[in-house]
């Protein structure tokens, strides 16, 4: 739902405002509205499949059956101090992370960038931040992240060394032990690409794109939003990369939407949360099928359950949409 409604996203609504040449600022709010709207629809979803679990529902959704055990309050384990560490980091760690990923410039925000560019000129400081072989905040990609998990772990490992060494645990096990969850997922991530492989070596996405624009240039300005989001369906399927989406897409059909009487705002609304929606769906997308993995449920099970949501989210995007292209 958070990338449905997204509206700082870098790797989508960012790239695509990048790329229709249209300030971030411009559709926060309307993609703000379209994320409460959801974001209420799948509390009530969610409440309500949970409510039917309760009683005895879905019990063959998950492959994994859910352990029972009792917890004995007197023998619960002390918050520590190297624990209270570990928190401390793995806290700090996603705050870093949320704020490398907020694109500070659209919105005239120049500390990180100043910072940045102040600590190239120290020589043993800037050496030491690698400064000029990385970014500032706001700029963060995955290399970034996932040198920033790498750190961090190697950090925990160290603060936690010596409790490991009295429960007598050692540190690559435990590393290994949560790394062996993930080679599954990890073969699910690769076939999943594969299919977007084979689809833009064979040149169906080019065809894809020239059809979206032959269709959105001969409607009408109010009908454009719509059509945009029913024709970035498919084309999430088949470009499952939001960032790759919207660099090939974006400076062809914003264009177009201006032609036709429309604002480019509009195609933006509508590829984020067409994008945002195929995310939750589509087998091509690598982190959906590798979440299933990881949980333990069919991806036909998934689509079975969240059909009707998924439904009511795309009734609400439209909606919105609408009503966002007759005020523009």
């Amino acid at each position: 739902v958070g990338v449905l409604g997204s509206t700082i996203n870098p790797f989508s609504t960012g790239i695509a405002a990048g790329s229709a040449d249209v300030p971030l600022g411009n559709v926060l709010g309307v993609q703000a509205v379209i994320l409460v709207l959801c974001l209420a629809a799948a509390i009530a979803f969610t409440m309500r499949y949970a409510a039917k679990v309760k009683v005895g529902g879905y019990k063959d959704d998950v492959r994994y059956k859910p352990a029972t055990t009792t917890l004995d309050m007197k023998n619960v384990p002390k918050f520590t101090a190297p624990r209270k560490a570990v928190m401390t980091v793995f806290a700090i760690t996603f705050i870093l992370m949320i704020v490398s990923l907020i694109p500070w410039g659209d919105f005239n925000i120049t500390l990180f960038s100043d910072i940045y560019n102040h600590a190239k000129d120290l020589p043993i400081i800037g050496a030491i931040l690698g400064v000029g072989h990385t970014v500032s905040f706001g700029n963060w990609r995955f290399n970034e992240i996932s040198t920033l998990f790498l750190i961090s772990t190697v950090i925990i490992a160290a603060i936690y060394y010596r409790e490991f060494q009295k429960e007598n645990v050692f540190v690559v096990d435990t590393f290994l032990k949560g790394t062996a969850d993930l080679l599954g997922v990890a073969l699910i991530i690769a076939v999943a690409t594969g299919v977007s492989v084979v689809m833009q070596n064979g040149a169906i996405q080019d065809t894809i794109i020239y059809w979206g624009e032959s269709l959105l240039g001969h409607v009408g300005h109010g009908l454009v939003g719509v059509l945009a989001f029913l024709f970035y369906i498919p084309m999430t399927f088949v470009i499952p990369s939001s960032s790759g989406l919207a660099a090939a897409t974006m400076p062809v059909l914003a264009p177009v939407a201006e032609l036709v009487g429309a604002n480019k705002e509009i195609i933006i609304v509508a590829f984020a949360t067409a994008s945002g929606l195929l995310n939750m769906i589509a087998p091509t997308i690598a982190s959906l099928m590798g979440g299933l993995a990881l949980a333990g449920v069919s991806y036909r099970t998934w689509l079975k359950r969240t059909a009707p949501i998924m439904l009511i989210f795309a009734l609400i995007s439209m909606a919105v949409i609408l009503a966002y292209g007759a005020m523009l």
